[in-house]
């Protein structure tokens, strides 16, 4: 039983003696999937009671949580976060300010109605080509370019130390270095950005500052008012030392090559609207990342010091042959080993540690690729099948498509916890891609890309990029 010196000193621990406001822009510069559950095999985004599109904040609050455990440890995000569900007390006498200081609420985001878009997408049996069974299915997503207006408030105790202001100036690089948002962030959206942050500090044992602070709270909650009066702007603290790697690069369509992503049916390129209103031409983070995957498989299989270290691809040939019978795309997403051990993926599974499975999410993001669809050009092509035997026509196999035959589509791949040999994985496929080895797309005689320019990398193993030559 918590005894009356236990409450107090609980209470005196929580009770905040000033509150600081925390004023930012998120922007998705190629868009966000944040869901909140689906309709048959569609994934739709998450809406408040008024219909528009929102993220919420336990997914804002998740986030951040997580990207500051993993750079300042569990004591320091404990402290500014509260205790985690699983290791909460119902006894105050146990543990003392398990309740977080951080206030986050649902944000909502600024898309004008009717702009978001649906992508399809499938999974796909590698080994045989096929899509599995209930393996289409179609995500709902906001366009590119969208932003969301965010404020958060933070309640600075006696528990706190007097470190709130830190504590916010982490949050802010965090911010700036980029978050994921989102359960299809693996399909290229959900990279979340912001350069500039604005606070301000009430101490609650001033009067007029109680009163202003009221005021300013009851305006945010009434209607989402996130501007604040006589803010501060607030420098991020550039201290953090991470071992992520981030790499930038053009792609273009070389000289007399053609490129066709189609969306359905439809044999035209992929074109969709941002939220600014300009038009691009969509290249997949999804289509690269099956690509880059693929390739890297091959790398990982071949790598004869990754068997020497007791490394292997566990979706191989072997373990596909294994099993008699048709595969579920439940197998392939745990690569056919249902019961490992995950503390062994990151040792034994070095595809699988990269790219994720059902096991544990992945450390690669590739964003979406746009293209202006004013700086491309677009061309009516007409094709037919012709039978292998007699050299005719076949019946029914006359079509036509438009195609890309001049364009370039901005790439950024981030990697969390980048190990060297991933990063010479990562090179060794951007230069195959650079010289025609990979091509984008299900065509043979198309979809061939190039480097523009050297890729701008920045984080561990970057030098490794320099070695690419164009």
């Amino acid at each position: 039983m918590p005894t009356e010196q236990n409450i107090n000193q609980f209470f005196s621990q929580r009770m905040p003696y000033s509150v600081y406001c925390l004023t930012f822009t998120l922007q998705f510069k190629n868009g966000l999937a944040a869901g909140d559950g689906n309709f048959g095999n569609e994934m739709l985004l998450a809406r408040n009671g008024k219909g528009e599109l929102v993220l919420r904040g336990t997914s804002l609050a998740g986030v951040l949580r997580h990207s500051y455990e993993k750079q300042y440890g569990e004591d320091d995000t404990t402290l500014f976060f509260g205790t985690s569900a699983e290791n909460n007390h119902n006894d105050v006498s146990e543990e003392i300010g398990t309740e977080s200081p951080l206030i986050v609420s649902d944000i909502v985001l600024n898309v004008n109605k009717n702009m978001e878009y649906r992508r399809t997408h499938h999974l796909r049996n590698r080994h045989t080509g096929s899509v599995v069974e209930n393996g289409l299915y179609s995500i709902e997503i906001a366009p590119p370019e969208t932003t969301a207006q965010v404020t958060l408030w933070f309640n600075e105790t006696k528990q706190c130390n007097e470190s709130a202001k830190v504590f916010l100036q982490r949050l802010a690089e965090l911010i700036r270095n980029g978050l994921i948002f989102g359960g299809n962030s693996n399909r290229g959206v959900g990279l979340a950005t912001a350069n500039e942050f604005v606070y301000k500090k009430y101490s609650l044992s001033e009067k007029e500052q109680y009163a202003e602070y009221l005021n300013d709270f009851y305006a945010w909650r009434k209607d989402g008012t996130n501007s604040v009066a006589n803010s501060e702007k607030l420098t991020p603290e550039n201290d953090s030392d991470t071992n992520n790697l981030t790499i930038k690069f053009t792609l273009q369509i070389p000289r007399g090559q053609d490129l066709l992503i189609a969306e359905g049916n439809e044999m035209s390129p992929h074109k969709i609207k941002a939220a600014d209103g300009n038009e691009y031409y969509l290249l997949p983070g999804s289509t690269l990342r099956g690509l880059f995957r693929s390739w890297i498989t091959r790398l990982a299989a071949r790598d004869e010091k990754a068997r020497k270290e007791g490394k292997t691809v566990s979706d191989s040939v072997e373990h596909y042959e294994e099993q008699q019978r048709n595969i579920k795309g439940s197998e392939i997403g745990w690569m056919f080993n249902e019961k490992l051990d995950v503390s062994e993926i990151d040792k034994k599974y070095p595809v699988e540690s990269l790219f994720g499975s059902l096991h544990q999410s992945g450390r690669i993001h590739f964003t979406d690729a746009l293209c202006p669809v004013d700086k491309a050009t677009l061309q009516h092509r007409k094709h037919v099948a012709l039978d292998a035997i007699s050299g005719g026509a076949i019946e029914h196999l006359l079509f036509d498509n438009d195609v890309l035959t001049q364009g370039a589509f901005d790439v950024t791949i981030i990697v969390r916890d980048v190990k060297n040999y991933e990063a010479e994985w990562l090179a060794k496929t951007l230069k195959a891609l650079h010289i025609g080895l990979l091509r984008v797309g299900s065509s043979k005689a198309a979809g061939r890309l190039e480097l523009v320019d050297k890729p701008q990398s920045v984080g561990s193993f970057a030098d490794i990029f320099d070695t690419i030559k164009l």
